[in-house]
């Protein structure tokens, strides 16, 4: 499971999670903590990683939990980017 990068995430050793539906649905996000990335790692079955931990693998399959930073507006069949909700300050 990945995500967008629209959920708080530091690089301090801590875990964030990923809280949707509000509170029901639960899981830990983009752990840092590994010397090894986190596609290697089997325990990350049980995460979401970020958009940026599976550049470069070839994976038989992955789910992706769409954040608010993208939107889909069904009456004019458009992707909407919302750049305000992305928390990667360092893309841009």
């Amino acid at each position: 499971m990945v995500s967008t990068f629209d959920y708080l995430h530091k690089t301090d050793g801590g875990v964030y999670y990923i809280t949707e539906d509000n509170g029901k649905y639960q899981i830990p996000w983009n752990i840092t903590e590994s010397k090894f990335t986190w596609a290697e790692k089997a325990a990350t079955v049980n995460e979401a990683g970020s958009i940026y931990t599976i550049q470069g693998f070839d994976l038989n399959y992955v789910g992706v939990i769409r954040g608010t930073s993208i939107s889909y507006y069904e009456q004019s069949d458009q992707l909407v980017i919302k750049t305000e909700e992305y928390k990667d300050i360092g893309a841009y």
